[in-house]
């Protein structure tokens, strides 16, 4: 049996995804960061309550000494640690730190799991999303 139905146009909208600032995190541009090396590396010293730990292919950012790992979100992707590849600083457009378990929330794939320490938002030169407005080229 063949039924004809009605033509049905389907409509909807885009909306630009507006960049959220959370309370309390920090952002680097380019003019705070070093002009050459790995992304992870060249926080080191750079935020208070961050710092480095591990060797080149195994780098982890500790945050406020805890012993869990950070979340990476680059160019929106989200990243559970290890972050496995480098990102050259001469990339990245700025980064946003959020520190705190309840900054996770947003990005943790679900409430069970692995508890994160922080959120490290890695936004590159390419990167065409959402993101802080200091970090487009002339923003304030």
């Amino acid at each position: 049996v063949v039924y004809e139905l009605d033509a049905v146009q389907v409509t909807g909208e885009n909306p630009s995804r507006e960049y959220q600032y959370v309370q309390g995190s920090q952002l680097l541009t380019k003019e705070h960061l070093p002009g050459q090396g790995d992304i992870l590396t060249a926080l080191q010293g750079l935020i208070a309550g961050v710092r480095t730990r591990g060797t080149r292919e195994d780098t982890r950012l500790v945050v406020r000494g805890a012993e869990a790992d950070v979340i990476y979100v680059v160019d929106g992707n989200v990243i559970r640690p290890p972050l496995t590849f480098n990102i050259d600083v001469s990339d990245v457009a700025c980064v946003e730190i959020r520190k705190g378990f309840s900054a996770v929330m947003e990005f943790k794939p679900s409430a069970i799991g692995p508890a994160y320490a922080g959120v490290v938002l890695i936004f590159t030169d390419s990167y065409i999303g959402a993101r802080p407005r200091a970090c487009v080229s002339g923003g304030p």
